[in-house]
């Protein structure tokens, strides 16, 4: 689950995050170490808890006071004024979101997050089911999962079958980051699961 941390700044963050890949991946060199190796490992340890990992992740940190990394002054770079910088995507015009007056965290203004390896959100319906839409920074590849809104309720179902006693006691346990299960038992589930690699600058 997730509790609450210290404050880190970004470069003491960004040392423990390369200290604990070096841990993990010890006597191998970490530049080497594959996207695939990284997910293999990290599956493995969703499924057959061989060993216990604790990573620290920065969540829902409000870009109005941290900023998005993506420039506003328009005299400072063409990007400034893209309706793809995120500082401007909910308002481009046609926006169903440039009808809301108001700045909402996650949905007008853009959340930041900092995450090191293994760091991970869980199965979940984003608010209002809606549409997300992220970019990566820098560090090391992200690798997402989704699956086809034409297979929510097959989704839903399956996971139920899973845990069905959870479900029964949370019945919106899909709107928390709770549910952490292997791509691989919703494929064989009959749930085709999507995966992309999202590298720095995309």
């Amino acid at each position: 689950g997730f509790e609450e941390g210290k404050v880190y700044s970004f470069p003491l963050f960004e040392k423990i995050g390369n200290r604990f890949k070096e841990c993990y991946f010890e006597g191998k060199d970490v530049k080497n170490v594959t996207i695939s190796e990284v997910e293999t490992h990290f599956w493995r340890i969703v499924e057959h808890r061989e060993r216990e990992v604790e990573v620290l992740y920065g969540n829902d940190l409000d870009t109005s006071v941290y900023g998005t990394g993506f420039p506003s002054d328009p005299s400072s770079s063409e990007i400034a004024e893209s309706p793809w910088n995120l500082n401007n995507i909910a308002r481009v015009p046609g926006s169903m979101l440039a009808c809301l007056k108001d700045n909402i965290l996650g949905v007008i203004v853009p959340w930041m997050y900092f995450g090191m390896m293994f760091s991970a959100f869980c199965w979940h319906n984003e608010d209002h089911h809606m549409y997300s839409i992220a970019y990566h920074h820098f560090g090391a590849p992200k690798t997402w999962y989704g699956v086809a809104g034409s297979y929510a309720p097959l989704f839903e179902s399956v996971m139920k079958s899973i845990m069905p006693s959870v479900f029964e006691t949370y019945p919106d346990l899909l709107y928390q980051l709770a549910v952490m299960i292997s791509p691989r038992i919703l494929i064989q589930k009959g749930i085709p699961v999507h995966r992309a690699h999202q590298m720095p600058g995309e």
